[in-house]
């Protein structure tokens, strides 16, 4: 949960900092994880792995609430990183996403209930596949294959969630 913490903050930093103007007046962000464990199950299948060699990527949700001020409107989830043929990984509970700025704080709570779309991504710039838009909440599980070039991602309800 740190790591994923910390990465979510450096990223959102980062392009804080990069929007130009008086530094001073750079929203401060900070990404807060639940960590009770309690979220949906989501299968992520690496079909580059077949036949291979496997291409690690990251699956981030993209949050359209997530809205920070002076970027673009959506922000992040970073869920985990994929370096095998599969991984299961856990959708957390909540994230919520708290921004300073000299005018006050604002603070937005994303949980299953809302809309997600997922990304695999190799870097900034080289992302893998998408989903469309899903609420997590509609099952206990989930799974997803991720091509091993750009293109849209097969999402379907999982019969069963899968074991973190």
């Amino acid at each position: 949960m740190v790591i994923r913490f910390m990465s979510t903050c450096s990223v959102l930093l980062m392009v804080a900092a990069c929007r130009g103007g008086d530094p001073t007046s750079a929203p401060f962000i900070r990404t807060q994880y639940a960590a009770d464990g309690s979220g949906p199950t989501m299968l992520v299948t690496n079909s580059s792995c077949t036949p291979g060699p496997c291409v690690p990527f990251d699956v981030r949700g993209f949050v359209p609430k997530f809205a920070v001020p002076g970027q673009p409107p959506s922000g992040f989830l970073l869920l985990g990183s994929v370096n095998s043929a599969s991984v299961c990984l856990r959708i957390p509970s909540s994230v919520t996403l708290t921004v300073t700025e000299p005018e006050g704080t604002t603070i937005t709570t994303w949980t299953p209930d809302d809309a997600i779309v997922l990304s695999a991504v190799r870097s900034l710039t080289t992302s893998l596949g998408s989903t469309g838009a899903f609420t997590p909440s509609g099952a206990a599980g989930w799974a997803v294959t991720f091509p091993s070039e750009a293109g849209s991602a097969g999402l379907t309800a999982a019969a069963s969630p899968c074991l973190p």
